[in-house]
Parts: structure tokens; sequence; C-alpha cells
């Protein structure tokens, strides 16, 4: 019986570790840790990392309050998983606020901006949600791994550069 009872605390534990807290998606480090994964699988050129930031959210959570506004980074991070292909280890995460990275098996810049609209089409249907509806936009962009020795934070950082880059 303690056995399991341990077992059931270190899973716990893990899920703190590498769970974000409002999405209940993977974090940042466990993004990370996957991408690293690719890395060691010499794919990681196959991939690109994606930053997308929602414009203006602060309006949307003064507007619905904070919880609400979980509520809608919840459902963002659901229709980009579900939008993402599990079979080509395409995965996302909620970093901080209302910023979230993608990585996608894609090395077409033309073929990314097709999905990421299709993304932001989507989120702004509201399918399921029982919030006012406001049009949501978000500012992109995308980093391509020219290699599997470049650290991951290099490519976010990157693709973060290119998102400030838009204003």
């Amino acid at each position: 019986m303690l056995f399991k009872s341990y077992s059931e605390g270190e899973k716990k534990l893990e899920h703190l570790a590498f769970s974000d807290e409002v999405t209940g998606g993977i974090n940042k480090l466990e993004f990370q840790i996957k991408y690293r994964k690719l890395c060691r699988k010499h794919i990681a050129e196959q991939y690109a990392i994606v930053m997308m930031d929602s414009v203006d959210f602060k309006i949307v959570n003064r507007n619905l309050g904070a919880k609400n506004g979980d509520k809608l980074l919840r459902y963002f991070y659901a229709v980009m998983a579900e939008a993402l292909k599990e079979e080509d280890r395409e995965f996302v995460t909620r970093t901080e606020m209302d910023h979230f990275f993608l990585c996608m098996k894609e090395t077409n810049f033309q073929v990314i901006q097709e999905r990421l609209n299709a993304i932001v089409r989507e989120i702004n249907t509201f399918q399921g949600m029982d919030l006012p509806k406001y049009k949501i936009r978000f500012r992109r962009g995308i980093s391509f791994g020219d290699s599997s020795e470049t650290d991951v934070t290099v490519i976010q950082d990157q693709a973060r550069a290119a998102l400030k880059n838009q204003k």
C-alpha cells in the first residue's frame, strides 16, 4: 500500500513539474524537453517553432474577468493542440500570460501561415464556449531550426523576435 501511494505522489509531482497550471497541457519545460528529443533523433530541421501572442488579451481579461480569461486560454490551447498532428510529433505549450509556442513539422513558411490562419479561424468560432465572442487576433513569429545542434531556447528567442518585428 505504501508503494502505491508513493507512485501516486510521484505522478502528482511529475504532473506539477511538467504541466501548465492554467491549460493543463505541457509547460515550457516539457516543451523544451520534447524538442530536445527531436534534436537527439536529428530531425529538428524538419520542424518550425511558432510563437503566437493574443493581441490585446488584457482587454478581454479586464472585460470578462481573470477566471473567464483563463477559460479562454484553455480554449486557445485546446484548439491549437487539436490542430497539431500528434503522429508528426507536433505539440504546443502556453509559456506565460497569453503566449503560446507551437512545434510544427513543416519547413514551408506559406504552409505554416495557412495552418496558423486555420487555427485562428477555428478559435474565432468560439465552438462550445459560453462567453461573449470577441474577435481574437494573434501576432505570430516563426523560426526554423537550422540544425539539431541549435538549442531550443535560441529558436524560441528567434520566434519571439520575429513576432516583435511585426509590430
